[in-house]
C-alpha cells in the first residue's frame, strides 16, 4: 500500500516540469504537514532541536495567521517553511484564478507574520489539478510532492511508521509526515527512530532543497 500511495508524486515529478517528488543529491528530507498547531507543533520542534535536525514544514495559511509567533519559532529553529493550502480544502478541480488568489493570500499571511517568503507549495492529499499547476506556474512555486509517506495518519503504531519509512530509504528521498492531526502523537513518538535510522543508514538529514533540471 505505501508504494502504491508514493507512486502517483513520482509518476507526476516525471512529466511536468516544476513538480518534484525528490530533493537533491546528498540529502534526505524531512516534511511536515497541516500545521503550526500550538497542540503538537512545539513538541515536534523539541525533538528536532534535541537531534540537531533540520525539517521542511509545509504549512497552513490560515493557522499561520491563527498562531503567527508558533511559525516563526518555526523559523528560528532553522528550519524552511512552504505552504500547503490556505485551508485545507482539495484544491485540484479549483480553477487558475481561485488557486492564484489562494497563493496570494498565504503570501499576505506569511508577510503579515514576518515571516520568510516561501517558493515551495505542496497541495492537500499532493492532488494536482490544472488549476494549481498552472497558479504555481504563474506564481514561480515549485509542486513539491514526496516520495515516501509514512501514512501516518493510519496506524498508532510509532514503530510501523519507522519501518515504512525506513524500508527503501535512500538519498533525495522526500519523507512525507504531519505534525497535526488525530496521529500527530504517534508520528512524535516515531520521529526519534526515523532520525536514528537514517542516520544509522549515514544519510545527510537537511531542509529541503530541489535538484536541478
Amino acid at each position: 500500500m505505501g508504494f502504491l500511495h508514493d507512486a502517483p508524486p513520482r509518476i507526476a515529478s516525471s512529466l511536468f516540469p516544476g513538480v518534484y517528488s525528490h530533493g537533491a543529491k546528498g540529502g534526505v528530507y524531512l516534511t511536515f504537514d497541516d500545521g503550526p498547531d500550538p497542540a503538537t507543533t512545539p513538541l515536534f520542534l523539541k525533538v528536532l532541536d534535541s537531534y540537531r535536525c533540520p525539517a521542511t514544514f509545509f504549512l497552513v495559511g490560515s493557522r499561520v495567521r491563527e498562531h503567527p509567533d508558533l511559525a516563526r519559532e518555526i523559523v528560528g529553529a532553522g528550519h524552511l517553511t512552504a505552504m500547503h493550502c490556505l485551508s485545507h480544502i482539495k484544491m485540484m478541480a479549483l480553477p487558475s484564478l481561485t488557486v492564484s488568489n489562494q497563493i496570494q493570500n498565504t503570501r499576505d499571511i506569511f508577510r503579515d507574520a514576518l515571516m520568510p517568503q516561501f517558493r515551495m507549495l505542496r497541495p492537500p492529499y499532493g492532488r494536482i489539478g490544472p488549476g494549481v499547476f498552472a497558479a504555481a506556474r504563474r506564481q514561480e512555486l515549485s509542486i513539491v510532492l514526496w516520495s515516501i509517506s509514512a501514512r501516518d495518519w493510519e496506524t498508532q503504531q510509532p514503530d510501523k511508521i519507522a519501518r515504512r519509512v525506513l524500508k527503501h530509504l535512500k538519498d533525495t528521498d522526500v519523507i512525507l509526515l504531519h505534525d497535526s492531526g488525530s496521529g500527530a502523537s504517534t508520528t512524535l513518538a516515531a520521529l526519534p527512530m526515523i532520525i536514528d535510522g537514517i542516520r544509522e543508514k549515514r544519510l545527510e538529514l537537511s531542509t529541503l532543497k530541489l535538484p536541478d533540471r
